[in-house]
């Protein structure tokens, strides 16, 4: 785990069971390399944000296709409270997919 996430946790958390949990968490995402991923950690007043980026390559041709923004990377947002494990994380997708139909 890197150092200035470690410190992150620490900064945010001060209870042992929830700078556990997080460093866990944190730990088992960073283990797992994904090819098609980019996971960045950002501190906030109120907790931990984790931003993941779906690059389209991740993803069936075919399929991406029919988006109009195809070639950029899927954006989702994972917000880790003060509270956290204690309560649920946030989940936010932060890219707007339209979908274009089909021609008649």
């Amino acid at each position: 785990m890197e150092t200035s996430v470690d410190q992150l946790v620490t900064k945010i958390y001060k209870n042992d069971i929830q700078v556990k949990r997080i460093r866990k968490e944190i730990q088992q995402l960073s283990e797992n390399k994904i090819e098609h991923l980019a996971i960045e950690y950002q501190g906030s007043p109120f907790g931990i944000k984790i931003l993941l980026q779906v690059l389209p390559s991740a993803f069936d041709q075919k399929e991406l296709s029919r988006l109009p923004n195809r070639n950029l990377p899927f954006m989702f947002e994972i917000f880790l409270g003060e509270k956290f494990p204690f309560v649920f994380p946030k989940f936010f997708c932060r890219t707007t997919v339209f979908i274009l139909k089909d021609p008649l």
